[in-house]
C-alpha cells in the first residue's frame, strides 16, 4: 500500500529515462496477460461472460476468479489452473529491463534492495502518523479498502507515497472532489473522507469506468459520484464485517478541493492514471464542522 512503484523509483534515482520506463511498461503489458484474457485464450470463458464479470468487478472488491466462480462460469480448479499459467508467464519490470539491456543484473539487485528499504521506511512513517489520529473506526482498514477499489477501477496500482499538509498548494488546483460523510452515533462524531482529483486524472478515471471520453465537469461529477457511492457502500460493508454497525454513507461532490483543505490527514497517492489525494477528518457532532452533506 505504501511507497513508490519500482519503475518510478528507478526513474527518480536516475537509473532509467522516462522513455525507457515507458518502453518497459508497454512490454510488460504485452507479455503479462490478465486472468480474464487467459481465460479467453484457454476457452474457459466467452467474451460476453468476461464483460459481465469485469462490469461486476468494478462495483465490488472481489477478484476476477472469485466472481467467475460465484457466477458459475468457472470452478475453483479452473481458476487455480489459470493462476498457475499466469504466474509462470509473469515478468516483472526489472526482468524486462534486464532483458532489454536497460540495466545490468548487478544494478537491478542493488536498486531492488534500496527500493524495498525506501518503501519500508515510508510505511513506518505512515503507520506512526496514523497512530496519532484519534478515530472511532480503523483508518488503516478504510485506506486499504479505498486503495484496493481504486486500483481495480483503473486496472492498475495505487500506492501511498507521502503525507501532505492539508493546505498544500497542490490541493488548490483540484478539479473534482468526492466526500463521504458518516455519523458515528456511539462516538458522537462524524467521519468525512474521500478523494480529490486533478482534471486529467478525473477524465482518465471516467474513461476507465465508462469506456467513454467524458469532458464536461458536470458529467465527470456524475460519473465520479456514482463511483463514490459504490465506494461508500463497500466501506459500509467492510466496517460491518469488522463489527462496526454504522449508518450508511452520504456522498457530496465538489468542483474544487472542498473538504480536503479542512482535513486532518491528506495522503498523496501515485496511480497509473496520475496522482490523487485521499483525505480524512473526524469532527465532533456538536462542534463546528464542515459538513459535506
Amino acid at each position: 500500500m505504501y511507497g513508490k512503484l519500482f519503475g518510478q523509483f528507478l526513474y527518480d534515482q536516475g537509473i532509467i529515462t522516462k522513455g525507457e520506463l515507458k518502453d518497459g511498461l508497454l512490454k510488460q503489458d504485452t507479455v503479462n496477460h490478465p486472468l480474464g484474457i487467459l481465460a479467453l485464450e484457454q476457452d474457459m470463458l466467452i467474451p460476453e461472460q468476461l464483460r459481465e464479470i469485469l462490469a461486476f468487478q468494478k462495483k465490488s472488491n472481489q477478484r476476477l476468479g472469485q466472481i467467475a466462480i460465484d457466477h458459475g462460469y468457472l470452478d475453483s480448479e479452473q481458476v487455480a489452473q489459470l493462476l498457475a499459467i499466469q504466474q509462470k508467464a509473469h515478468l516483472f519490470l526489472g526482468e524486462i529491463l534486464v532483458r532489454q539491456g536497460t540495466v545490468s543484473p548487478d544494478v537491478l539487485h542493488a536498486q531492488l534492495a534500496l527500493f524495498h528499504a525506501h518503501n519500508r521506511e515510508l510505511e513506518t512513517r505512515f503507520k506512526e502518523r496514523l497512530r496519532t489520529i484519534r478515530t472511532p473506526i480503523p483508518l488503516q482498514l478504510i485506506l486499504e479498502t479505498i486503495q484496493s477499489y481504486f486500483s481495480r477501477a483503473i486496472c492498475g496500482k495505487a500506492k501511498a507515497t507521502a503525507i501532505l499538509p492539508c493546505d498544500d498548494m497542490n490541493l488548490k488546483n483540484m478539479f473534482i472532489t468526492a466526500a463521504i460523510a458518516r455519523d458515528m452515533a456511539a462516538c458522537e462524531s462524524r467521519i468525512i473522507l474521500g478523494f480529490t482529483l486533478g482534471r486529467r486524472e478525473a477524465l482518465s478515471l471516467c474513461y476507465c469506468l465508462t469506456d467513454t471520453s467524458i469532458h464536461g465537469q458536470n458529467r465527470v461529477a456524475a460519473v465520479v459520484e456514482n463511483y463514490a457511492e459504490s465506494l461508500g457502500y463497500l466501506i459500509d460493508n467492510t466496517l460491518r464485517r469488522a463489527g462496526y454497525p454504522v449508518p450508511h454513507s452520504r456522498i457530496s461532490m465538489y468542483t474544487d478541493a472542498g473538504p480536503a483543505l479542512n482535513a486532518e490527514l491528506c495522503i498523496h497517492m501515485n496511480t497509473t492514471i496520475g496522482p490523487l489525494i485521499l483525505f480524512f477528518n473526524t469532527i465532533p457532532l456538536d462542534g463546528d464542522m464542515h459538513d459535506p452533506s
